[in-house]
């Protein structure tokens, strides 16, 4: 079966073409929130139109092996996940799984079979974000025909890993939960019912990403020998060119960008456009007016798989994003890619590129949330549990997002003000430069914050989706209100809505979401009233002052701002401070 796009359900598409980019990436569903469609006018988006948990730690069953320092020294770590050949060669459960799912979408169904049948459970529920529920019905019965158990398809909106729902799991007599699309970032130790997460890798085109890529940025030897012309990158030389097939493979493709800041626009070369009349090169070239944005930005989008084709780059076959002088490439993406992505930089860096891959624990190198991104840093390397939540300058970095949509891509964009990113969608294979308005979104949550600073009565929302509302987030946050003097009102809510908190504007002043921070970001204008982030709600209440330069987006980080996010220190179990003393010895 060849590989086929099953991925992009209705919804989805429907969601796409109104140009709201959410937490999908064909796996991932609707905005953060039930708001209805007659708000979408409303929404603040800080962009422009368009013209057209596990950390590595082995908490889920998905990691083989983990490194751990001990005492200077580094050992390795086994988790047990080897499934038994016999469900590995099983020629029915195979050909079941190849007859019924997609080839490039791995859904890990021998290690489900193992676990089932190991942990003797008889009852399983079936978690989907609604990208994936298309396929919930075929994964049920594979299932229960290798396993005999009952599987229970859970037909709830899952934003994300925060809404595991093992409380409904456990009320319909589930003895395993397996939850598709998401990182563990609840921990297994935390929910009520056994756990396995799926994180449903998906293959996509890796040497089209990395040609792609090699199309528009010039390695990090290439930009040292830049010298004074910044129009003009000399990548192999004046005269060279490609003779033989490895070399064409080894190659930066000849069909280049060239930048002409006079015009600010981007042509493409001769050779490029030579390579365009004989059909080998799909190329598109595109102005967009961004509405938010004063200037108007151009992009070059390429979507075609032999991008590597052509006679060697001239000197004026100049990459328009290596222009600006971008020496380092940071990679981030969702959980799906993250694989790919790890591929994708390492054959980068052994083409002279200069590659990072940021990382915020507990996510994995290169994940990143809606609403936990890390601070790009140039200074770190590949390597697998490097930690780039330091300020290091970043000043000639490029942040490129692998993955559809823009909900995470934003979050990556809003924890790097001054960093130029751009979007590689795997799906239609297009290359593109996306824009961020910081400044209008930094004055609109300032606004809020201000507005909700005199409220004298607040109420506290703790969202109860699965587990995207964090108890002890909302207890802090209900001390903080109440040692203030004002009034906090507390409400439990799955969806949060307008029309629904519309409903107690009489007594409240201003909200406080515990559910998700974009809710606030994205939506928040919406509301009659402020609707404040657990961050913006601590600025509100006087606990943290308002951070000037860059929003936080650390709300599952373990390297947090505060205790109003979820993984902060404060709210960790300490352990036990008991001196225990060996037991005496008696004659």
């Amino acid at each position: 079966m060849a590989d086929i796009d099953l991925s992009r359900s209705p919804s989805s598409q429907l969601a796409d073409t109104n140009g709201r980019h959410h937490d999908d990436q064909r796996s991932k569903p609707s905005p953060p929130t039930n708001v209805v469609s007659a708000m979408e006018g409303r929404r603040r988006r800080f962009v422009g139109r368009k013209s057209k948990n596990c950390g590595g730690e082995g908490e889920c069953g998905n990691c083989a092996s983990t490194e751990v320092a001990v005492r200077g020294r580094t050992s390795k770590r086994r988790v047990a996940t080897n499934v038994p050949e016999d469900i590995l060669s099983d020629p029915e459960l195979n050909e079941a799984v190849s007859s019924l799912l997609p080839p490039n979408y791995n859904f890990e169904i021998h290690k489900t079979v193992w676990k089932i049948r190991q942990s003797g459970s008889k009852v399983v529920a079936l978690q989907f974000p609604e990208g994936l529920l298309m396929f919930a019905c075929a994964i049920a019965d594979i299932l229960e025909r290798f396993t005999g158990a009952e599987s229970i398809v859970m037909g709830d909106v899952t934003y994300g890993a925060c809404c595991v729902d093992d409380f409904t799991a456990r009320a319909l007599g589930a003895e395993l939960m397996v939850h598709y699309g998401h990182s563990c970032l609840i921990p297994i130790d935390a929910t009520l019912i056994k756990m396995l997460y799926v994180f449903v890798d998906i293959k996509i085109d890796n040497e089209h990403v990395i040609r792609t890529l090699m199309h528009n940025f010039a390695p990090q030897s290439t930009q040292k020998a830049k010298g004074g012309d910044d129009d003009a990158i000399e990548v192999n030389g004046p005269n060279s060119s490609v003779t033989s097939e490895q070399e064409l493979l080894e190659e930066r493709p000849s069909s280049t960008v060239t930048k002409r800041e006079s015009k600010k626009e981007i042509d493409l070369s001769t050779s490029a456009k030579q390579e365009l009349n004989k059909g080998s090169i799909t190329a598109k070239r595109e102005t967009k007016q961004y509405s938010d944005i004063s200037a108007t930005k151009q992009e070059a989008m390429i979507d075609s798989t032999t991008a590597n084709q052509g006679t060697g780059r001239k000197e004026s076959d100049v990459p328009a994003c290596a222009a600006s002088g971008s020496d380092t490439l940071a990679l981030v993406s969702t959980i799906q890619f993250v694989a790919a992505l790890q591929s994708i930089a390492r054959e980068l860096e052994g083409r002279g590129y200069r590659v990072v891959v940021p990382q915020t624990k507990p996510l994995s190198p290169g994940e990143i949330l809606g609403c936990t991104s890390p601070r790009v840093n140039r200074e770190q390397r590949l390597r697998p549990g490097s930690d780039s939540d330091s300020d290091s300058s970043c000043s000639n970095v490029s942040l490129v997002y692998i993955g559809d949509g823009r909900f995470h891509l934003e979050s990556a964009m809003v924890s790097n003000p001054g960093v130029p990113a751009y979007r590689y969608d795997p799906y239609s294979k297009v290359f593109s430069r996306e824009e961020y308005d910081h400044a209008r979104m930094l004055a609109c949550r300032r606004r809020a914050v201000e507005m909700a600073a005199d409220a004298s009565c607040f109420g506290l929302i703790l969202g109860t989706l699965g587990r995207q509302g964090s108890p002890k987030v909302f207890q802090h946050l209900r001390g903080a209100i109440e040692s203030s003097g004002r009034t906090c009102v507390s409400l439990l809510l799955s969806e949060i809505s307008p029309s629904k908190l519309d409903l107690l504007s009489d007594v409240v002043e201003a909200w406080i979401q515990v559910a998700c921070p974009r809710l606030s970001i994205d939506w928040g204008s919406a509301f009659s009233r402020p609707l404040l982030s657990p961050y913006e709600a601590s600025v509100a209440l006087g606990l943290v002052s308002w951070q000037e330069e860059v929003y936080p987006m650390d709300y599952y980080a373990n390297q947090s701002l505060g205790p109003w996010t979820v993984n902060n220190q404060a709210h960790r179990t300490r352990p036990s401070t008991c001196n225990k003393k060996k037991p005496s010895s008696f004659n």
